[in-house]
């Protein structure tokens, strides 16, 4: 269930978050596994193009019960129901998020909090369950309706010579050829000793190993980009 905030606000009471929402509407947070738990950080598996779909429908406030309590949640995969529950099993209530979001942040209108998902996702099951190409996911919420996705491949672009390589999860299929690999990488205690550069650390590498960036003033060092 999506949450989207109406009035802004910071160290937001929990006694009082819900009159800060202006209304309700879906999300499917779709998540590409295998690129997901590459790492820990999770951030890079669940923020592809063409998914986190909202929508279609926007319920306001006062339409539906506070915070949305006790709406019934529903996943189908071509038809078949996936999950189901109630939002009074998930772990935090709204206004709960809201206070520990603006504990953090400023909210702000138009601010959007996808506020969780049922227990019973497909890759924990035995034998899990995958989504795959043709497959239709519908997430249907109690008073709120009904959002329908296809599920499709992303199509790949075709690799840009023999002496190249792709870097595996990036979008565009970035070209990492012969010249980067000749560069070589910059490891974490090589960035400490030239403090004039910028630095900022591979969102495809998560080791620690990060590209050249820019020039160091420090060292005249040229560096390239990954």
């Amino acid at each position: 269930m999506v949450v989207f905030i109406g009035r802004g606000g910071r160290h937001i009471a929990r006694k009082n978050a819900l009159e800060h929402v202006i209304g309700y509407s879906i999300c499917k947070d779709a998540s590409v596994r295998d690129v997901q738990f590459r790492t820990p950080q999770w951030t890079m598996g669940k923020n592809f193009d063409d998914t986190g779909a909202i929508g279609p429908c926007f319920v306001s406030a006062d339409e539906l019960p506070a915070g949305g309590a006790g709406l019934r949640i529903e996943t189908r995969l071509n038809g078949e129901v996936a999950r189901s529950a109630n939002r009074c099993d998930m772990v935090f209530d709204v206004a709960t998020l809201i206070e520990i979001l603006s504990d953090a942040m400023t909210l702000s209108p138009g601010d959007v909090i996808v506020s969780g998902t049922p227990a019973g996702v497909g890759f924990a099951r035995k034998p899990p369950l995958w989504m795959t190409a043709g497959d239709t996911v519908e997430v249907e919420i109690e008073g709120i309706g009904l959002l329908r996705n296809p599920i499709a491949d992303e199509p790949r672009p075709l690799p840009a010579g023999p002496s190249c390589r792709r870097i595996p999860g990036s979008t565009g299929g970035r070209c990492v050829c012969s010249r980067w690999k000749a560069a070589g990488p910059v490891r974490r205690r090589d960035v400490r000793r030239a403090p004039a550069a910028r630095w900022r650390k591979s969102s495809v590498d998560p080791r620690g190993v990060l590209p050249r960036a820019g020039r160091s003033r420090a060292q005249g060092q040229e560096c390239r980009r990954g």
